[in-house]
């Protein structure tokens, strides 16, 4: 009987030390919410990147200019796309290596991930949106305007 009672708490405190090392189970949580959300941020971007998804008010890198034209919609949701890619698995990555962090609190912790993820929601977001913008160098509408008369999906 004193075994099983012994087992019995070497489990408990086994559980207890791994949740110490994460910072209990609010971070879990925190950990499990941010990593979810980043890896599907990663997933709703493959569409946009294979250019599968065409202009509409829900879905995309929606402003006026890309909503206005295909030929912009396309190349600028594939390139802000690319990003948020990128972002989401960051995300996901920085969450999972800040948990492990010793001795980091709770408010530490979602300070850390939100940082990661608005400051990449930031980048993304400002480079995009630089893409669909005249330049004023040249006069181009967008970077992408010779992409705009390459074979691509069907535009409709």
């Amino acid at each position: 009987m004193a075994e099983a009672l012994e087992v019995g708490a070497e489990e408990r405190y086994s559980e207890a030390s791994c949740l110490e090392v994460g910072g209990g189970p609010e971070m879990l949580v925190l950990l499990l919410f941010n990593t979810i959300t980043g890896l599907l941020l990663a997933v709703i971007s493959i569409p946009l990147i294979l250019q599968k998804i065409g202009p509409n008010p829900w879905y995309g890198f929606r402003v006026r200019k890309t909503l206005d034209d295909p030929a912009i919609w396309y190349p600028v949701n594939a390139y802000a796309a690319k990003r948020l890619l990128a972002v989401g698995f960051v995300s996901s990555l920085a969450a999972v290596l800040l948990f492990f962090v010793p001795d980091l609190d709770l408010n530490t912790y979602a300070l850390a991930c939100a940082g990661v993820s608005l400051g990449g929601y930031r980048c993304l977001s400002s480079r995009a949106f630089s893409t669909c913008v005249p330049s004023r160098r040249n006069n181009s509408p967008t970077p992408f305007a010779s992409m705009a008369t390459m074979p691509g999906p069907a535009r409709r």
